[in-house]
C-alpha cells in the first residue's frame, strides 16, 4: 500500500521516468536518432561538411596543397566553371516590339544551350569585338550578336529588372548634402552587411558635384593609371556601365542631363559641357561627369573567378588602380582581417550566382584626420597614421564613410562595385543620441585585429575623451532617456559615464538606433527631409535639427519622439500631437486651443513645418506599434518628396503696403495677400515671401544685368520653372570675369583655316619700309578698288560708331602704302587688313545673306555663317602679323587693339573682346602718361577720341558684365572731351550732315559717365541710408533715387534738337518742340520725304518679316542707341522699386510703387530691338550687354503677371499704353534672343533660362 500511494502521490514523476527509459532505449536501437541527438549535443567532432564545396573557414596556419590536400585530409577546392548566374534573356522579345525589323530577327532567336554558353564563351582578357562571325556568349545568356542588335544605351532597367529612378523634379543642388551615413554596430565582428539597394540611389548628386568632378579630373592628370586603367576584355562592360550611369542621370535628374537624339553626346547643364561619348573611353567619360569610384571584375571563364579589370577609384586609402588591377577577389582582399577564413569562400560562391537584378549596399568607416580623398602608398598624409600627434584638436577629426553598392550588369555579366567617400566632423556626434556611447564600445572593446586594420589609434587619445564628454552630455540632457532596468542595462555611473554595455542593451541598439543611424540619411530626398528652425542660419544648428523621417518607425517604438526631435513639441489634450517649433530649443506643453485641428487621443501627429502644409502623418503612441500602421506611415511619407524644403514659413502678412495712413479713395492700394498654399502643389514661385531665405539679403546695387539673377525671388523662381540653369546661379556671384568665361567656355575659336592667296610682292620700296625688314606680300584678291570699298564701307558704318579713326589719313597715307608696297608685319598693313576685315562684315552684316530662317522670318544676324562670320579670311592675315606690334604703345597700336576688339564683338567673341579691349586700354594709359601730347593738333584730338573709345568699352565691359577696371578712368581731366576740330574730309562732312555721328557720339560719352555716376550715387545712397532692422531693405531711398531720375531728364532735354524725339513716340524720327519740315535732311531717308517721314512711316518698326530700310551711315542704328542707353539708364535707376516689390512688398509705399511703375515703362519696345536695327546686328555696339539685359527686363514682365504686388502695380499704375505695347515688346527680345542663340553664347544662355519661363518649344 506505500508503494502504490507513492505512485499515486508522484505519478507525474514516474511518467518523466518512464518517458526517459523508452527514449533511451530508441536512441540505443535507432543509430539516426542517436547520431541527430549527439551531434546536437555535440557530443561528436564537428561533422564534415555535406556540401560539395570547402569547409567555410580554412586557418591560415593550416596549408592546401597542390592537390587540393589538408593534412591529410582530402578537400574539394570550389569550382564554378560550369556555375553561371540568371540570365534576363527572356526580356528580350518585349525588348524586339520596338526594334527594327532585322534587329527583330536576332533578339527573337532561339535560346542557345548550357553548352554554348560554355564552349562559346566571350575571352575573359581579348578586346570585345561586336563584329565577330561567329557568336560568342557572356556568362549572362547574351550573344554577341543580341548585344548588337539592341544598340547603343537599350532599355537597361528592363535588362536588368531594376527600374529607372523616378524624376527629381524638385532637386536643388544648393541643399543637396552629403548624407551623414553612421554605418556602427556590436558586436563589431566582419561581415559584409548587405542590404537591398534603393534604386533611386545608386547615384546621388550633391551640392559638392561641381567641384567633386574637378578634384576627380586633376587626381586623374597627376595619378593616371593609378586612379583609372582597364585591361583588354573589359571594353564592353565599361560601355554597358558608362551607358547604364547616363541613362540613371538623365531619368533622375532630367533638368541636367540629357543625351542627344543620336546618343552619340551627353549634354551636362551642371558642368555646362557637351561629352562625345563615341570618342572617348567610356570610363573617361566616368570620370568627367559621375564623381563616384567604380570598379569592375569580370568572370574568367576558365576557372569561374572573378578578377578586377577596370576601374576609376578616386577614394582609395593605401592602394589604388595600378596595385589592385588583374587580382582575383581574394588577393584584392588579402590585407582585411578574417576575409579569407570567414568571407572568402562566401563572397565567391554570392559572386557566381548573383542576380542582374537585386543590387545591394553597405558602408565601411573609419576615422582620419582631415579628409583625405586619395592617399596612395608613400602619400604624405600616411605619416599621421603612425604617431599620435600631441595637438591633435577634435575639429581635426572626423569620420569617413565609403557607401558601396554592388550590382551585376545584365549585358556583359560584370559586377561593378560603386563606391564613394563621405566625411562627417566627429563633432557632430555630440547632437546624434546614442553614437557617441556606440562608437566608444567598438573602439574601446572592438576586436584587436579589427582595430589596428581600421587604423583608428592615431585619432583615438583625441576622439574617445571627446565622444566620453558627449555621452555623459546627451545622459543629462535627456536627448539619452533610459528607465532604471536600461540603465541597469547601460551600466551608467552617476556623472553619466559609460563603464560597460551589456549584450542585451547592444542588441537594442542593434535593433533600433543602429538601424536608425545606418540608414540613407538624406536631406532633399523622397523618403525624408531636413526640417530647419525658420530663422536659423547657421549650418552645424541646422544639422543638428534633423529629423529622419525615414526612420520614424523605428524611433517610436523603443524611444520618446524627443529624445530625437529636441525641437518637437508635445501639445493638445493628451500631448499626443507634435508641431515642429521655430522658436522653442526643448519639449514643452503648448495649451489646446481652437485653433488647432482636433487630437485623436489615441495617436499622434507628427506636423512637419508651418502651418500651411496639410500633410499629416499619424504615428501610433500605443505599447507597441503593429507593422501594417508602419507600412501605412511609410506610403504616407513617400508622398512628402521634395516638399518640405518647399514649405512656407510665412509671417502674419499685412493688409496693405506701407505704414497705415489715410488715402484719398482714388488712391490704389496694393495688397500683398496672396493666395491659399497648396499642399499638394509647389510653392508658387512668385508670391512674395518673408522666409529668412529672402528677408535676410538687403538690396545690394549691381549694374550688371546677370547679378539680377541672384535676387532671392527669381533664383526661387528659376530653380523650380528652370532646374537646368543651377550651374550658372552659383557663379553669379563670382566676378564678372568668372561669368563671362564661363559662358565662352565650350565655344569654338574662330577657324584659322580661311586665308587669302598671296603672292610675294615685286616693286619699289620706301625706305621705311625697306627698313622695317621682312618679306613683303601682295593679296591678288586686294586691288586698289576693292581696298577702297572696303575702307569706305568701314568709315560709313564703324568709324561713325567709334570715331578713333582719321578716314583721310587712311585713305592717303595708309592705303596707299600697302596698295604700292605690300603687305608686312608693320602697323600700316595689320590697321589695314583690320579695317578692311570690318569693312566686308559691315557689307555682308547689313546685305548679306541671313544665317538661318525662322519660320519664315530671316534672321537679323547676316552675312557668313555661325562659326565663320564675314571677313574672317582678312582678319586671319591680320591675326598672322598683329604679334610684331604687341609691344608698342603709341596711338597705331591703340587703334590696331581696339579695331581687332571691335571685330571680335561682332561676332560675338566676348572673351576675346574684353581681352583686347584691356590691350588697347593699358597701351591707351601708357600713351598718354608717358608722352607729350598737344591736345589742341588734330593728333591730340584723334587721340582724345581713341582715349575715349578705350573708356566707354572698358566702362560698359564693367557696368554690363562686372569686368575690372585698368585705371584708365583716372586720366579723364588730363585729357578732357574730344572736340572734331580737325579738317574732315568731305566724305565725313557729308556723314555728320545726314547721320549727325559727331553729336550722337558726344552725347554717348555724356550717357555713359552719367550711368556710371548713377552708379556710385546709388551704392552712395545705400551707404548714407540708416537700417531699422536686419531684415530692412537696405536699398536707395524714393528720395534719392528721384533725385537720381532728374539727371536724366536733365541729360535728355539738354540734346540737340537734331537728337530729341517725343516720349509718346520713342520709335519715331527725331522730333523738337518745335518740329518744322526743315529740320530734317532729305538724305536721312532717301526713299521718303520730310512730309512723309511723320505720315506714313516711322524710323523704327516692330515688322520684322518684311526687308528691312537701309539708312545711309547707319543713322537709325545712331538714333537707336542712344536712345535705348536712355531707356536703359531709366530702368537702371527705378530698378531698385522692384527689388523692394519683390522682397519686402509690407514696406513699399506709394512712392515706392510708382518708381516700379516708370521703371516696367523704360521696358517698353527699345528702338534697338525694331527694324530696321535689328536686322543687321553684327553692327549694332556692346552686343555683350543686349541679350542678358532683355533676359533680367523678360523675367521681370513675366513675374508682373504672378506677383500680386507686381500684378497689382501694373493693372493700376502702368496705363493702357503699357497693356498695349507689352506683349509686342516680350516677342521683339525674344526674338533678339532667339537671332544670337546660335552665334552668341550669352544670349544660348539667356534663351535656356527663357525657355522654361516662356514655355518655348527647343528649336525656337
Amino acid at each position: 500500500m506505500g508503494f502504490l500511494s507513492f505512485i499515486l502521490d508522484q505519478w507525474i514523476f514516474v511518467l518523466g521516468l518512464v518517458f526517459l527509459f523508452s527514449s533511451a532505449t530508441a536512441i540505443v536501437i535507432n543509430k539516426s536518432q542517436r547520431d541527430a541527438v549527439f551531434s546536437r549535443l555535440h557530443f561528436q567532432r564537428r561533422r564534415a561538411s555535406g556540401a560539395s564545396t570547402p569547409p567555410r573557414s580554412i586557418s591560415p596556419n593550416k596549408s592546401v596543397t597542390a592537390t587540393g590536400s589538408l593534412k591529410g585530409v582530402s578537400v574539394t577546392k570550389p569550382d564554378y566553371v560550369d556555375t553561371f548566374p540568371p540570365s534576363r534573356r527572356d526580356v528580350l522579345p518585349e525588348l524586339a516590339k520596338s526594334a527594327a525589323a532585322v534587329e527583330k530577327k536576332v533578339l527573337l532567336a532561339p535560346k542557345s544551350g548550357a553548352d554554348s554558353l560554355a564552349k562559346n564563351a566571350l575571352p575573359f582578357t581579348r578586346p570585345y569585338d561586336l563584329e565577330n562571325l561567329s557568336p560568342k556568349y557572356t556568362p549572362t545568356g547574351f550573344s554577341t550578336e543580341e548585344i548588337k542588335a539592341l544598340r547603343d544605351f537599350p532599355a537597361y532597367d528592363v535588362l536588368s529588372g531594376v527600374p529607372l529612378p523616378a524624376p527629381y523634379k524638385s532637386f536643388d543642388p544648393t541643399k543637396a548634402l552629403p548624407r551623414p551615413y553612421r554605418p556602427f554596430r556590436w558586436a563589431y565582428h566582419q561581415t559584409m552587411s548587405f542590404t537591398k539597394m534603393e534604386p533611386d540611389w545608386w547615384l546621388e548628386i550633391e551640392n559638392t558635384y561641381v567641384s567633386r568632378v574637378k578634384e576627380r579630373q586633376d587626381l586623374f592628370r597627376r595619378y593616371g593609371s593609378k586612379v583609372l586603367d582597364f585591361l583588354p576584355g573589359s571594353e564592353l562592360v565599361c560601355k554597358e556601365l558608362m551607358e547604364m550611369c547616363l541613362q540613371f542621370y538623365c531619368a533622375r535628374y532630367p533638368a541636367y542631363f540629357s543625351l542627344s537624339s543620336d546618343r552619340k553626346t551627353f549634354h551636362n547643364s551642371l558642368l555646362h559641357t557637351d561629352t562625345d561619348i563615341k570618342s572617348i573611353h567610356p570610363l573617361h567619360v566616368l570620370l568627367d561627369n559621375v564623381p563616384e569610384d567604380f570598379a569592375v571584375v569580370l568572370r574568367n571563364e576558365k576557372d569561374g573567378m572573378y578578377y578586377f579589370r577596370a576601374g576609376v577609384i578616386c577614394s582609395s586609402l593605401g592602394w589604388n588602380v595600378g596595385t589592385k588591377i588583374g587580382m582575383q577577389l581574394e588577393e584584392i582582399h588579402k590585407p582585411i582581417p578574417d576575409y579569407k577564413e570567414k568571407m572568402s569562400f562566401s563572397m565567391d560562391r554570392y559572386f557566381s550566382k548573383m542576380p542582374v537584378n537585386a543590387p545591394i549596399q553597405r558602408g565601411s568607416w573609419g576615422l582620419e584626420i582631415g579628409t583625405p580623398l586619395f592617399m596612395p602608398a608613400g602619400h604624405p598624409h600616411e605619416k599621421l597614421r603612425e604617431i599620435q600627434k600631441e595637438d591633435l584638436t577634435i575639429e581635426e577629426c572626423h569620420l569617413r564613410v565609403d557607401w558601396q553598392t554592388l550590382r551585376r550588369l545584365p549585358l556583359s555579366g560584370g559586377i561593378v562595385f560603386n563606391f564613394k567617400a563621405l566625411f562627417t566632423p566627429v563633432q557632430e556626434f555630440r547632437d546624434e543620441p546614442y553614437i557617441p556611447a556606440l562608437l566608444l564600445k567598438i573602439l574601446k572593446e572592438g576586436k584587436k585585429n579589427l582595430m589596428e586594420y581600421k587604423n583608428t589609434w592615431h585619432v583615438e587619445h583625441v576622439c574617445i575623451p571627446a565622444l566620453e564628454e558627449y555621452a555623459k552630455e546627451q545622459v543629462e540632457n535627456g536627448s539619452v532617456k533610459l528607465d532604471k532596468q536600461e540603465e541597469k542595462i547601460w551600466n551608467i555611473t552617476k556623472d553619466g559615464a559609460l563603464v560597460s554595455a551589456s549584450s542585451t542593451l547592444l542588441d537594442g541598439i542593434h535593433n533600433t538606433t543602429r538601424r536608425t543611424l545606418d540608414c540613407r540619411h538624406r536631406h532633399n530626398s523622397c523618403r525624408s527631409a531636413v526640417l530647419v528652425p525658420e530663422h536659423c542660419h547657421s549650418a552645424s544648428h541646422r544639422k543638428r535639427q534633423r529629423l529622419m523621417i525615414t526612420d520614424l518607425k523605428l524611433l517610436s517604438v523603443a524611444l520618446p519622439a524627443s529624445a530625437f526631435l529636441p525641437n518637437v513639441t508635445p501639445c493638445g489634450p493628451s500631448s499626443n500631437i507634435l508641431f515642429l517649433s521655430n522658436t522653442q530649443t526643448h519639449p514643452q506643453r503648448i495649451p489646446n486651443s481652437s485653433s488647432r485641428p482636433s487630437c485623436d487621443e489615441s495617436r499622434s501627429v507628427l506636423r512637419i513645418g508651418a502651418s500651411d502644409c496639410e500633410e499629416e502623418v499619424g504615428i501610433g503612441v500605443g505599447e507597441q506599434m503593429k507593422d501594417k500602421t508602419l507600412v501605412e506611415i511609410l506610403d504616407r511619407l513617400k508622398s512628402l518628396e521634395g516638399k518640405v524644403d518647399r514649405i512656407p514659413l510665412r509671417a502674419p502678412v499685412p493688409t496693405g503696403f506701407g505704414p497705415p495712413q489715410s488715402s484719398p479713395s482714388s488712391q490704389p492700394s496694393f495688397s500683398t495677400e496672396t493666395d491659399p498654399y497648396s499642399s499638394s502643389s509647389l510653392r508658387n514661385p512668385y508670391q512674395p515671401s518673408s522666409s529668412a531665405s529672402l528677408r535676410g539679403q538687403p538690396y545690394r546695387h549691381a549694374s550688371a544685368a546677370h547679378k539680377m539673377l541672384t535676387w532671392p525671388a527669381i533664383q526661387q523662381l528659376l530653380l523650380q520653372v528652370v532646374p537646368s540653369s543651377f550651374g550658372d546661379l552659383k557663379s553669379l556671384e563670382q566676378e564678372g570675369s568668372a561669368f563671362i568665361v564661363r559662358m565662352q567656355k565650350g565655344s569654338l575659336n574662330l577657324p584659322l583655316d580661311e586665308n587669302l592667296q598671296e603672292r610675294p610682292f615685286v616693286g619699289m620700296q620706301t625706305q621705311a619700309t625697306r627698313t622695317s625688314g621682312g618679306a613683303r606680300t601682295i593679296f591678288p584678291i586686294l586691288t586698289r578698288e576693292v581696298m577702297h570699298r572696303l575702307a569706305t564701307a568701314y568709315f560709313d558704318t564703324f568709324n561713325l560708331l567709334y570715331p578713333f579713326m582719321d578716314r583721310q589719313n587712311f585713305l592717303s597715307d595708309t592705303l596707299t602704302r600697302v596698295h604700292s608696297e605690300g603687305f608686312d608685319g608693320d602697323a600700316d598693313s595689320v590697321m589695314a587688313l583690320l579695317v578692311f576685315a570690318l569693312g566686308e562684315l559691315a557689307i555682308e552684316g547689313s546685305r548679306g545673306t541671313p544665317i538661318d530662317v525662322y519660320k519664315g522670318r530671316s534672321s537679323g544676324v547676316r552675312g557668313g555663317s555661325a562659326t565663320k562670320p564675314p571677313g574672317l579670311a582678312l582678319f586671319n592675315e591680320a591675326r598672322k602679323r598683329i604679334g610684331f606690334v604687341l609691344t608698342e604703345c603709341d596711338l597705331e597700336n591703340v587703334q590696331i587693339f581696339s579695331l581687332a576688339a571691335l571685330y571680335y564683338e561682332s561676332c560675338s567673341r566676348h572673351v576675346d573682346f574684353w581681352r583686347l579691349t584691356v590691350s588697347a586700354s593699358l597701351a591707351c594709359q601708357v600713351m598718354v602718361t608717358c608722352n607729350t601730347i598737344d591736345w589742341d593738333s588734330p593728333r591730340g584730338d584723334l587721340i582724345k577720341r581713341a582715349y575715349w573709345h578705350c573708356v566707354l568699352m572698358e566702362t560698359g565691359l564693367h557696368l554690363e558684365l562686372d569686368l575690372p577696371l585698368t585705371g584708365l578712368l583716372n586720366l579723364e581731366d588730363r585729357v578732357g572731351m574730344p572736340s572734331f576740330n580737325m579738317p574732315f574730309c568731305e566724305a565725313d562732312h557729308r556723314a555728320n550732315q545726314s547721320s549727325h555721328f559727331k553729336a550722337h557720339y558726344a552725347s554717348q560719352v555724356a550717357l555713359r559717365r552719367l550711368c556710371a555716376d548713377l552708379h556710385n550715387n546709388i551704392n552712395d545712397s545705400m551707404r548714407d541710408t540708416p537700417t531699422t532692422s536686419n531684415e530692412g531693405f537696405g536699398g536707395p531711398t524714393a528720395g534719392s533715387l528721384k533725385q537720381l531720375a532728374s539727371r536724366l531728364t536733365q541729360w535728355r532735354g539738354m540734346l540737340p534738337r537734331e537728337l530729341q524725339w517725343s516720349e509718346e513716340d520713342s520709335a519715331g524720327y527725331p522730333s523738337p518742340q518745335q518740329v518744322t519740315s526743315s529740320t530734317y535732311s532729305q538724305s536721312l531717308d532717301p526713299s521718303l520725304s520730310p512730309q512723309q517721314i511723320h505720315t506714313s512711316h516711322p524710323l523704327f518698326t516692330a515688322e520684322l518679316d518684311s526687308e528691312p530700310v537701309h539708312y545711309p551711315y547707319l543713322y537709325d542704328l545712331q538714333v537707336a542707341l542712344l536712345r535705348t542707353r536712355y531707356y536703359y539708364a531709366k530702368y537702371m535707376v527705378h530698378r531698385p522699386f522692384v527689388y523692394k516689390a519683390l522682397h519686402f512688398p509690407e514696406q513699399m509705399t506709394q512712392e515706392d510703387a510708382e518708381g516700379v511703375a516708370e521703371c516696367l515703362r523704360s521696358c517698353l519696345k527699345w528702338p534697338l530691338t525694331l527694324a530696321p536695327t535689328s536686322r543687321r546686328k553684327r553692327l549694332v555696339p556692346y552686343l555683350f550687354c543686349w541679350s542678358q539685359n532683355f533676359l533680367g527686363i523678360l523675367i521681370i514682365l513675366h513675374m508682373t503677371r504672378h506677383n500680386p504686388m507686381l500684378r497689382d502695380i501694373r493693372t493700376q499704375l502702368c496705363g493702357p499704353r503699357f497693356e498695349t505695347e507689352v506683349d509686342e515688346s516680350i516677342e521683339l527680345m525674344l526674338d533678339w534672343i532667339r537671332d544670337l542663340k546660335s552665334c552668341d553664347p550669352i544670349a544660348m544662355w539667356c534663351w535656356k533660362v527663357l525657355q522654361g519661363i516662356y514655355n518655348m518649344e527647343e528649336r525656337g
